[in-house]
């Protein structure tokens, strides 16, 4: 819960953003670690790869303004988003089944 928020804010400093994105949010749930990045690793998501796209797509969007390389980064961004958000509604159908 707020153990999330706080770190996401930290992520969020580092790279001078005023503010707490999902990009922030989601990436430190990567880094935690817990069930549910167990749950992705385990089905094939490589959540190193995931979380470096994220890093990349905080420097672009924070260097430029959203160039086509920006757009091109936000566009695989927003795919693996929707992808961890699939992975996790599986994953709470599975959790809640038990």
């Amino acid at each position: 819960g707020l153990e999330i928020i706080f770190f996401a804010k930290d992520f969020s400093d580092n790279f001078d953003s005023y503010f707490i994105g999902i990009e922030h949010i989601l990436y430190t749930i990567l880094d935690m670690e817990g069930p549910f990045v167990e749950y992705m690793k385990a089905n094939g998501i490589d959540t190193i790869h995931a979380k470096d796209i994220i890093e990349t797509y905080v420097l672009e969007t924070k260097t430029t303004q959203l160039g086509v390389r920006g757009e091109r980064i936000n566009k695989v961004v927003a795919e693996s988003l929707s992808e961890a958000i699939e992975w996790k509604e599986k994953f709470n159908n599975i959790d809640n089944c038990r």
